[in-house]
Parts: structure tokens; C-alpha cells; sequence
């Protein structure tokens, strides 16, 4: 069976992402916060704790906006020396770009189009996890984040205010591959409702 780290997991129950959640995969829970019960506790400045190459995929749901921007490239590489040869990350986090967007049009504590405000987005809780954001990517950022850790292949969804990436350590020749999807989450549900004007879209944790 295949292990996935579910990073900064907090409470039990919350969903891993659709990628890992099947039999075939097994969850391992980690968080520096020993009351919500993690399989292993553990602050995100002491992975080097954890064996080398144990983990055939991370799984994290907005953990990244939780760690300071400064201490982002080293936690990368550690979750680069934590997967086996094939592993694979798959993250969710706030686009910063788009919430930019957002504050300029809408106005900062405004909710037009979105379930959040940029307010909320920003001081409050995208993933209602119960934590500020730390750190915020756009779409070029956090793949350019990913390919200097190592990551051969990575691939960022742009799905409104939040980015879901998908990340390989597999072997390739030559530079890193990377690739942006932009999806216009209004436009899709206009183009599939035949709407005349956007509906509002509500963020859902993946």
C-alpha cells in the first residue's frame, strides 16, 4: 500500500484530495499540534526527523499559507527528500494575484463572484482551518518554488483565489517541465449554465 503524508492535518476527518483518496493509498498525519491527534507530531522545521524517501505522496490543503515566506524553500526540499523516486505532491494554496484582483474591483471586505472576501482570504481562514496566512504564491511563484526544490514535473491549476499544484520528482532530461492551467471558474459555470450573468462561487476545500 502507498503512504501519503497529509501535512498540517489538523482535526481528524478532514478530506485528503480526490488523488489520494482511494485503498490504495494510506494516510499519515502530521502536525506540530499534539490535541488534534496527528500520527505524528512534529513542527515543519524538523522533518529532517523523518526517513529519507518514506512516502510515496504529500497531501496538503492550504498548510503552505501557514509557514513563513522565509521558511518555505527549505521545507520544499525536505518534502522532496521525504517522497520515493516516483512520489508526488499535490497542494492547495491562496492565489495572492487573484485576491489582489479582488481588493482592487470589489473592495476588500467585499464578496462579489467569491466565498471570501480578499479580507477573509488574507486574515482569516480559506480552508476554515482555523489559522492566518503566512505566505501567499501566484501561479509562476509557487511552480518556480517548486521546480528549485528539485521537482521535475509540476503543474499549477488556477482555479480562482485558490491554486491547486501537482508536483513529480521523477527523472527527466533537461529543465524542469512546468505548466500553468489558468480556469476561469465564472466563466466555465456561465459558458455550462448559459447564464447571462456569473453565479457566485463559493470556494470549497478540495
Amino acid at each position: 500500500m502507498k503512504r501519503v503524508l497529509h501535512f498540517l492535518c489538523g482535526a481528524k476527518g478532514r478530506p485528503l484530495h480526490a488523488f489520494f483518496n482511494t485503498k490504495e493509498w494510506e494516510e499519515v498525519r502530521l502536525d506540530l499540534r499534539p490535541d488534534v491527534k496527528p500520527s505524528i507530531v512534529c513542527h515543519w522545521r524538523e522533518l529532517d526527523r523523518l526517513e529519507q524517501g518514506s512516502y510515496d505522496g504529500i497531501w496538503s490543503g492550504f498548510g503552505l499559507n501557514r509557514i513563513p515566506q522565509r521558511d518555505i524553500p527549505k521545507l520544499l526540499k525536505d518534502w522532496y527528500r521525504l517522497l520515493r523516486p516516483d512520489g508526488r505532491v499535490v497542494i492547495c494554496v491562496s492565489n495572492v494575484r487573484k485576491l489582489g484582483e479582488l481588493a482592487y474591483k470589489n473592495g476588500w471586505d467585499e464578496k462579489e463572484g467569491e466565498g471570501l472576501s480578499p479580507n477573509e482570504w488574507w486574515y482569516g481562514d480559506p480552508g476554515r482551518l482555523g489559522l492566518p496566512l503566512r505566505s501567499g504564491f501566484s501561479s509562476s511563484s509557487l511552480a518556480k518554488a517548486f521546480a528549485k526544490a528539485g521537482f521535475t514535473e509540476v503543474e499549477v491549476k488556477v482555479l480562482g483565489p485558490q491554486l491547486v499544484l501537482a508536483a513529480s520528482r521523477e527523472k527527466r532530461d533537461g529543465p524542469p517541465r512546468m505548466s500553468i492551467r489558468e480556469e476561469d471558474v465564472n466563466a466555465m459555470m456561465l459558458a455550462r449554465d448559459r447564464l447571462d450573468q456569473p453565479p457566485k462561487v463559493s470556494v470549497t476545500y478540495p
